[in-house]
């Protein structure tokens, strides 16, 4: 076809580019993110300035801790190696001292003075844009792996395909849905589904509607949340937990966009754009959906990255989450910067939320001396499953009682452990979203209750 070997040649020809990002200051948690700098010289000296910036071969940090030629970074081959030159305070490589030229892999941490910095390497075609800083909704990014998934997103939302949201939990796909929606244009409303805290024998009732007087306990008719999307958009979080039969009936409306309530005579067609999301690889949940139904969801797939794959957006993140809970002045102990940047962050962004809105709460100046709640050693999840080992009724036990049940304090501790979703708390108690949802109505629960 005709213009194929030109873009053949020019894809072979284009080049990556390295970005130099600061992070975040300590001392300044709340300054303007910074945008990442183009890298073109083989070597950079960073040193004190009075602002950031990088020009040609020199990198200047406002920030008093940095020395007037404090360190370097070069390249050597494919690899980039870090170097102290003579600074007062030190220049650190993911928590240790350098003392000689050291290799620098992309997204690892140099700490210079109060600054973080890092490095990644980035196709030439999406470097502009990045340093521009790539916006969806109110979501904002410098990541390149963020970035893809942001455009992505804006080309998904100015069609009616439907959209697969894949990623680990606490990455912000219900987020990203919202924003999709809100691009789209589309008058109708956003209606947001738990399909994991749907019961299967309510699946129906719940997505369709039911007619008063169809089922017992029908005491009036309900419009379902399909219908209720009609002109707009329904996500159905935590799709992978439906089960086969909710599949097959989701399938046929994808496929007739016609619902019919239960108990009614008629049905009604409906224009509704369906997103999904789920936790699992795409092609996990191949082997747990429906093929066909896989790609009736899949006409666009965004698989938002976890934390330990963005941290150069880090900056940004707290930023907008300590505004977001009020705090006017922050600062962070550079132990703690550098715990949060080395850690994986089990929970991504639901959990640093968290954990800074408890470090906020009740104050406009706040410096993070430590954080409680993050990484694998003291996280809320793993102290609530130690909690729940010690019990003589552990979920977690290899075996149980026969109809065994979880106390309400149990089951209250791993639903605020893992915001109110009926799906995480299943599977922190190595059981399903429907025998848990059996669980909290015994106990008169609501798990809305506990969404953060």
């Amino acid at each position: 076809m005709p213009g194929t070997i030109r873009e053949q040649t020019s894809s072979a020809r284009e080049q990556n580019l390295r970005l130099v990002y600061r992070v975040f200051n300590c001392d300044r948690l709340l300054d303007e993110p910074i945008a990442p700098w183009a890298w073109h010289s083989d070597k950079i000296v960073i040193g004190r300035g009075e602002r950031n910036g990088l020009h040609g071969g020199t990198c200047t940090l406002e920030d008093g801790r940095v020395s007037a030629q404090h360190a370097s970074l070069e390249v050597r081959g494919e690899s980039v190696f870090v170097s102290d030159l003579g600074s007062s305070n030190g220049t650190w490589l993911n928590g240790e001292k350098v003392t000689s030229a050291t290799e620098v892999h992309e997204g690892d941490l140099i700490e210079i003075g109060r600054t973080l910095l890092t490095w990644r390497l980035v196709k030439s075609g999406i470097a502009a844009k990045i340093i521009a800083g790539i916006q969806l909704g109110d979501l904002r990014t410098y990541s390149p792996l963020f970035g893809e998934v942001l455009l992505t997103g804006a080309r998904a939302a100015k069609t009616s395909e439907p959209v697969l949201l894949v990623g680990e939990t606490g990455t912000g796909k219900d987020v990203l849905a919202r924003a999709v929606h809100a691009l789209s244009g589309r008058k109708g409303p956003f209606v947001a589904v738990d399909s994991g805290a749907i019961p299967e024998t309510l699946f129906e009732s719940t997505l369709f509607g039911h007619e008063k007087g169809a089922f017992t306990g029908a005491t009036e008719s309900r419009v379902g949340e399909i219908v209720r999307a009609n002109k707009g958009t329904l996500f159905l979080d935590e799709v992978g937990n439906l089960s086969p039969s909710s599949q097959a009936r989701l399938l046929r409306v994808l496929e007739t966009k016609h619902v019919t309530a239960v108990g009614a005579k008629e049905g009604q067609t409906v224009d509704v754009r369906f997103l999904a999301a789920t936790n699992r690889s795409v092609l996990e949940a191949e082997e747990d959906f429906r093929e066909d139904l896989v790609h009736r969801l899949a006409g666009f797939v965004l698989s938002p990255p976890p934390m330990r794959d963005r941290k150069e957006d880090l900056g940004l993140i707290i930023k907008a989450l300590l505004q977001d809970a009020g705090v006017s002045q922050a600062s962070i102990a550079p132990a703690a910067a550098r715990e949060l940047y080395l850690d994986s962050i089990r929970g991504n962004v639901r959990a640093l939320r968290n954990v800074l809105r408890r470090a906020a709460v009740g104050h406009e100046k706040v410096h993070l001396e430590k954080l409680e709640g993050l990484g694998n050693k003291d996280d809320e999840v793993s102290g609530v499953r130690a909690a729940l080992k010690k019990s003589k009724k552990s979920p977690a036990a290899a075996s149980r009682p026969r109809g065994w049940v979880p106390t309400k304090e149990e089951l209250e501790q791993v639903l605020k452990a893992n915001s109110g979703s009926v799906a995480a708390a299943a599977r922190e108690l190595e059981s399903y979203p429907r025998q848990v949802y059996r669980w909290l109505e015994e106990l008169g629960m609501n798990p809305d209750d506990y969404r953060s």
